[in-house]
């Protein structure tokens, strides 16, 4: 009786489910990009480590949702979401780009926040952003951690002036 009675819900669901649109990166990332990223936050690095390199601008302060986009499209990637999926700490996910990581350009959003949480380039770094608090005025959290690794392992972590 369970069985059948699962199997009619799922079978209720499976023509919305099926008819759902794919998410656009500008829908993702629209209160960030509203917000214009980061804002005036400024980003310092953790005393006694090496800059190796700076944080990129077109995803931290994008002046409009074209950037992102373009960064994309330069790449001949899609900017419809490749994959939905599941980050221990984060919750839900969107990706953008390359569904598997190491493959190429990619972008981890996360569904709730509406805000980068990974950005992979075809090079092998990765940037992650975490520790996200709300301010005031803001539609979107501030990222409070950037961390940089590049692809031989060193790395760099960012935090904002204060």
């Amino acid at each position: 009786m369970v069985f059948r009675l699962v199997g009619l819900i799922g079978l209720i669901l499976l023509p919305s489910a099926g008819a759902a649109e794919p998410i656009g990166m500008h829908e993702a990332l629209r209160g960030w990009i509203s917000d214009g990223g980061v804002g005036n936050t400024r980003y310092r690095v953790e005393p006694g480590e090496a800059v190796t390199q700076q944080p990129p601008a077109w995803l931290l302060r994008p002046h409009n949702a074209e950037g992102p986009i373009q960064r994309f499209l330069q790449r001949g990637l899609y900017t419809e979401a490749t994959t939905l999926d599941w980050r221990e700490g984060s919750g839900p996910v969107i990706v953008f780009g390359h569904a598997r990581p190491g493959a190429g350009l990619r972008l981890v959003v996360g569904r709730d926040c509406r805000c980068p949480l990974a950005l992979e380039t075809p090079e092998g770094v990765r940037w992650s952003f975490s520790d996200y608090q709300d301010r005031s005025g803001r539609a979107t959290p501030v990222p409070q951690r950037i961390e940089h690794r590049t692809a031989d392992g060193r790395q760099t972590a960012f935090h904002p002036r204060r």
